[in-house]
């Protein structure tokens, strides 16, 4: 009876694993829930060292902020 995992962990675990399927119910089930800025802020970093499909770094990008879209796109130029 712990608690349950927050969807930032969730989606983590499907980046980690490469599971695009996985990554897209999750969005699906919890669309109402996802906001810009609602998603921590390693999750922007990982999506680009863990090389994700470009779906799932689109739809990332989607619920980035300010702060957050920096940290993705300095991300992908040192990784380029």
């Amino acid at each position: 009876m712990g608690q349950k995992p927050s969807i930032t962990t969730l989606l983590r675990q499907c980046i980690y694993n490469q599971d695009t399927d996985g990554f897209r119910a999750l969005i699906g089930e919890h669309e109402n829930e996802l906001i810009p800025g609602c998603l921590e802020d390693n999750i922007f970093v990982e999506v680009i060292t863990k090389k994700c499909e470009p779906e799932i770094v689109d739809t990332v990008v989607k619920l980035a902020n300010e702060n957050q879209l920096a940290s993705l796109v300095a991300t992908a130029v040192l990784y380029d």
